[in-house]
């Protein structure tokens, strides 16, 4: 709960697979192709922010890089594996 009184969703990961099953497959699918490797995925505020939060944009080639670096580095993922 929000100091406003507000809640904040929560759901398991279960759940979360469950509520992907019964989405429009062709919304997904339009998702898919308009992305590009400089569109943002997830925005995060790090918390040593003082005063207003600042916004971190990650974009997918962000992402993507960072997974490939440690698979490389650590073998994180194994032979014949994706990164999806």
């Amino acid at each position: 709960t929000r100091k406003d009184g507000t809640k904040v969703a929560v759901m398991t990961w279960a759940q979360l697979v469950e509520s992907g099953k019964t989405q429009d497959r062709k919304e997904l699918e339009a998702r898919l192709k308009s992305m590009e490797p400089g569109n943002a995925c997830a925005y995060s505020y790090p918390s040593a922010t003082t005063r207003t939060p600042k916004a971190v944009m990650l974009t997918h080639d962000n992402l993507v890089f960072e997974s490939r670096s440690c698979d490389m580095a650590l073998d994180v993922f194994g032979k014949n594996q994706r990164i999806l």
